[in-house]
């Protein structure tokens, strides 16, 4: 999502001068405006948002600000002009004529609002996410890393509040409590529901709490909620889309390619997702992880 922001903003290193309490308001603007901005970027009615059910927007997004003049006011207060922050430093009451504004902006200039879950586990899996909770850690208690510059410093505020904290209260991306206090075990929940797949590394020991590494936590009281044929299918879709490839200038001789096989498992697979995505589950988690990292305890 932030890099959606970056795009709009034109030098995209103005993001980093955004205050985090504008940023995280933006998180729930992107949030407001998801139900007008169809899969894909693709500016048409025809295609839903990948979020299954779109009415979960209007039911769980924040009250709006009273209008002014019959137009909405932008809770960002982020001003920027001609691709440009005015001033990162100035929270202003920017109004836009109609949510559909602020959406038809973001699929023009910005593409989707946030990105498919998947992207967020890919990402996890790499160890990034733990290698950044490292670095902060140290940038934070102590000096065994260099001495950062004033900019650098405002950097590493901003990320410590909006991606290893708990976020402000009844923020759309706020999917921890005292019912599931653990976001990395809430995150890894999401996973296994969606793709029936863990992450290749264990939970650290450090953030698992006094509940050891957590193994397994994400795994109970799922029932059947859990597309447990993901990774199977996915597979062969893959195989089939290579064989489709390997065998796509043939003019003559066999032709394993089959097209109607891969559209079964295409359609299969769009299913299985949506059976999670039923009554808008795992909306808002599916948005605080496409939206930017997970956060820490």
């Amino acid at each position: 999502m932030f890099r959606n922001l970056a795009k709009l903003m034109g030098n995209r290193d103005d993001v980093f001068l955004v205050h985090p309490l504008q940023l995280s308001r933006w998180l729930d603007e992107a949030w407001a405006s998801a139900s007008t901005v169809p899969s894909f970027g693709v500016p048409t009615s025809a295609r839903p948002p990948f979020i299954s059910d779109v009415d979960i927007v209007d039911i769980l997004d924040l009250p709006r600000p009273a209008a002014v003049n019959g137009q909405e006011i932008a809770p960002a207060g982020i001003d920027f002009v001609d691709g440009r922050v005015r001033d990162p430093d100035v929270f202003t009451n920017k109004i836009f004529k109609t949510k559909t504004t602020v959406s038809e902006t973001l699929v023009t200039q910005a593409g989707l609002v946030w990105d498919h879950l998947v992207y967020a586990y890919l990402i996890e899996s790499t160890g990034v996410y733990e290698v950044m909770a490292e670095m902060m850690r140290r940038l934070l208690v102590g000096e065994t890393l260099n001495t950062l510059s004033a900019p650098s410093i405002k950097w590493l505020r901003s990320t410590e509040e909006l991606f290893f904290r708990d976020p402000p209260l009844f923020s759309i991306s706020g999917a921890v409590s005292e019912v599931r206090p653990n976001d990395r075990v809430n995150q890894r929940n999401a996973y296994w529901r969606m793709f029936a797949m863990d992450l290749p590394h264990p939970l650290p020991s450090r953030w698992a709490g006094s509940g050891g590494t957590g193994e397994g936590l994400w795994k109970s009281d799922v029932g059947g909620g859990v597309n447990t044929g993901f990774r199977e299918r996915w597979t062969e879709l893959l195989r089939q889309v290579w064989l489709g490839i390997e065998n796509a200038r043939n003019d003559s001789g066999p032709n394993a390619t089959d097209r109607e096989y891969v559209a079964l498992l295409a359609r299969a697979l769009k299913d299985m997702m949506n059976m999670r995505r039923r009554g808008g589950q795992l909306a808002r988690e599916e948005a605080a992880r496409g939206m930017g990292p997970p956060r820490s305890d």
